[in-house]
């Protein structure tokens, strides 16, 4: 039997704590990488793995967030972080570049990838579960 923490938060203040952290770790990551087009250091043609690479860290982030602040049910949680922030970059594309998708489908992808990889990368705390054990004396 677990031992109740009290420290879990509800799942929609999870998952909106969750779609703060990709939203901002993206915000700083788009960033990152004007500043490197502007300089030169990276091309336009790799723009598209660095891109890929910003989605992955920043929905495998949310996807921490969300276990670590809801605490149940990891695999639910990690995917309904990952299709907030998969609607939260469609509606970011509807505004500013007038409902073009354009892989929209590799988006997504990459989206639910790195949120369920937090989920089966998560490892719970092991000190816990040595002082949750009940012990029987006669």
């Amino acid at each position: 039997m677990k031992m109740k923490t009290g420290k879990a938060i509800s799942v929609p203040a999870g998952l909106g704590l969750s779609l703060v952290v990709n939203i901002s770790i993206t915000s700083i990551a788009v960033a990152i990488i004007a500043i490197l087009l502007n300089r030169k250091s990276i091309t336009w043609e790799n723009t598209g793995y660095w891109i890929m690479g910003m989605l992955l860290i920043s929905s495998f982030l949310g996807g921490k967030t969300a276990i670590c602040s809801i605490k149940t049910q990891l695999y639910l949680v990690t995917f309904m972080s990952g299709i907030l922030y998969w609607m939260f970059m469609l509606c970011i594309t509807a505004l500013f570049f007038g409902g073009h998708y354009s892989s929209l489908f590799e988006t997504g992808a990459l989206i639910i990838a790195g949120s369920i990889s937090a989920a089966l990368l998560h490892r719970p705390n092991r000190r816990n579960s040595l002082r949750s054990r009940q012990h029987s004396y006669r």
